[in-house]
């Protein structure tokens, strides 16, 4: 799971990183999360993510949801994550998400996390999308009152598309 949590945030934060906004730092932290040295990833992206670097906020919350160069804290990943997901960043909404539906750093909480999936869907993040289609599958998340402007299967259908565009 750590392996996949790790695939997943590296990609979706790298996909919407603005490298130029932050400069040598964010690049040179990013190349070090990619290469293993967490500890020096962590001296660049950490006071990138404490001045609001999004990417550098799901990063570094990534960091301590798996442990990689810091010791294991869900609760610490709960908090950047918010920060970058109440900014509006997908990938971290996607990330707060997740924490919520494992409960993980915070009380499980189905109908918090599809709120927080359902804003990274919107934008587009195809995982979210998933996430999205598998909660309406389920009826997890959702009261049964809630409207529903999209069934379940278009959110998995844009997810399969989408991923099938990109073969």
């Amino acid at each position: 799971m750590a392996f996949f949590k790790k695939a997943f945030l590296l990609a979706g934060f790298l996909a919407i990183a603005p490298l130029s906004a932050f400069g040598q730092s964010l690049e040179e932290g990013i190349k070090s999360y990619q290469r293993g040295n967490y500890a020096t990833a962590l001296e660049h992206l950490e006071p990138l993510a404490e001045q609001g670097n999004t990417t550098a906020q799901g990063l570094v919350g990534g960091m301590y949801a798996d442990g990689y160069g810091v010791s294991k804290n869900s609760q610490e990943a709960v908090y950047w994550f918010r920060l970058s997901a109440e900014q509006g960043n997908a990938v971290g909404q996607a990330s707060l998400g997740n924490m919520y539906e494992s409960g993980e750093g915070v009380p499980q909480d189905y109908p918090e996390a599809f709120v927080w999936y359902r804003l990274a869907a919107e934008q587009g993040y195809s995982l979210a999308q998933y996430k999205v289609g598998k909660m309406y599958e389920t009826g997890r998340g959702f009261h049964k009152t809630m409207e529903k402007p999209f069934p379940g299967t278009v959110w998995l259908l844009s997810r399969e598309m989408i991923m099938l565009s990109s073969i």
